[in-house]
């Protein structure tokens, strides 16, 4: 029944060639909607001689890959969109787990992206490999919406008639996080911009303030809106 169909598209993804991953995102979909009528695709086409199999799972890959990394970039480029309404626990939290989810992930992919361009290359398909670094500089933004809201919490504690206990210590715990995550988006990106090194800066004169003692986490007097116990050091974990 689909047989002419299945053969022109055959012809099709075999002579498919793009420098563009939008425009082959965009071919890849094509046949996809094409390949959604097949009651039983891979019985189907193995009926079809020469069904460029390979080509194709490769094709859905390397989309999917692309897809993937977009995202993560808007993501980080993104981040100050509704998180700045977030309350300190939900934000700092939000904030370590989406880091460390994009962080695990790039760095994973590109110990492999030399051995993945060449598998896409051979079957014509175009990988760019670019996108990971763009995604580790999207980081930059994210590290300069969370020193910032670091800096404001921090200026908002501060300007209290009377520092508490537990004001002092809530402060430290946001700054020994504002370091850390410091650390994480410079290693992550490979360096800093102006304006996160100038943050930073600022972040680290206010800790030597602040964290001239370790931390002491009081069960019975946990700040409010701060977790009972900060989060691990990742170098640590």
């Amino acid at each position: 029944e689909y047989r002419d169909m299945l053969t022109d598209l055959k012809a099709e993804i075999v002579a498919f060639t793009t420098t563009s991953m939008s425009k082959m995102t965009a071919f890849k979909q094509s046949v996809e909607t094409a390949l959604n009528n097949l009651s039983d695709e891979r019985e189907v086409l193995k009926q079809i001689e020469g069904w460029p199999e390979v080509k194709l799972d490769m094709m859905r890959e390397a989309c999917s890959l692309f897809t993937e990394m977009s995202n993560m970039k808007t993501l980080l480029a993104e981040f100050d969109q509704g998180q700045l309404k977030l309350s300190v626990k939900e934000f700092y939290t939000q904030s370590s787990v989406v880091l460390e989810k994009v962080q695990k992930r790039v760095e994973t992919l590109m110990m492999s992206k030399v051995s993945d361009d060449k598998r896409f290359k051979a079957q014509g398909i175009p990988w760019n490999t670019e996108l990971l670094e763009e995604v580790a500089h999207a980081s930059l933004k994210f590290g300069e919406v969370f020193m910032l809201r670091v800096l404001t919490d921090v200026a908002a504690l501060r300007s209290e008639a009377e520092m508490t206990v537990e004001a002092d210590e809530k402060v430290k715990w946001m700054l020994d996080n504002a370091v850390r995550i410091g650390f994480r988006v410079h290693q992550f990106a490979g360096g800093f911009n102006d304006t996160c090194s100038l943050l930073f800066q600022e972040i680290a004169k206010l800790r030597q303030e602040f964290v001239d003692q370790p931390i002491k986490q009081s069960p019975e007097a946990t700040p409010e809106g701060t977790p009972e116990k900060a989060p691990q050091d990742p170098d640590e974990a």
